[in-house]
């Protein structure tokens, strides 16, 4: 076997990993991705509350865990 090229086993083996990455790509989800932009507060503070009606926004937000 010639010295100079990748054996077969090693090229085979790379090649699995990489499609197995490819493959992976699309499911993980868009949030594990791209961190979010923080989000921007206006006027009051968040945790006060008045008037009749009162408007609640649900949406995704990204946090970390440390577990070390």
């Amino acid at each position: 076997m010639n010295d100079e090229g990748i054996p077969r086993r090693l090229l085979l083996k790379r090649a699995g990993a990489l499609g197995l990455l490819a493959a992976l790509q699309p499911i993980l989800p868009s949030c594990a991705s791209h961190p979010l932009p923080p989000v921007t507060r206006s006027g009051q503070d968040s945790s006060t509350l008045s008037g009749e009606l009162i408007d609640l926004v649900i949406s995704e937000r990204s946090f970390e865990i440390n577990t070390g």
